[in-house]
C-alpha cells in the first residue's frame, strides 16, 4: 500500500487515490513495525526506517490492549484501511487487533 499510494510512490496523485480507493479502502490488512506511540487506544506506528514520526495510526477495537504496549516495540497489527496517507499524514484505520 505504502509503494503503490504513499510519498514514493511514482504515480500521480489522482492514479494513487483511485488505486487507494480501489485496492485499499475499507479492507483489511496487517502491518509490522515499530510503536511511536501509544494513546488511549491508538497505536502510532512506524513501518518504513526512513519515517521520522509513523506511517500508519490505528485505533485498537479494544483499546485495553494498549496497556502494555511500549514505544519502540516491534508489533503488528490487523485493521481496516479508512484513510490514506502520503508524505505528511499518516494512513489510519480502525478496528485494529494485534496480531502475534
Amino acid at each position: 500500500m505504502l509503494g503503490e499510494t504513499g510519498c514514493d510512490s511514482k504515480y500521480s496523485d489522482e492514479k494513487k487515490a483511485d488505486i487507494f480507493e480501489a485496492k485499499y479502502k475499507g479492507k483489511q490488512m496487517t502491518v509490522s513495525g515499530t510503536i511511536s506511540k501509544v494513546s488511549g487506544g491508538e497505536v502510532l506506528i512506524r513501518v518504513l526506517p526512513s519515517t521520522l514520526s509513523y506511517d500508519v495510526g490505528v485505533t485498537l477495537s479494544d483499546p485495553k490492549s494498549a496497556y502494555d504496549l511500549q514505544k519502540d516495540q516491534r508489533v503488528s497489527v490487523r485493521f481496516t484501511v479508512r484513510r490514506a496517507g502520503g508524505c505528511i499524514l499518516p494512513y489510519s484505520g480502525d478496528q485494529g487487533v494485534l496480531v502475534p
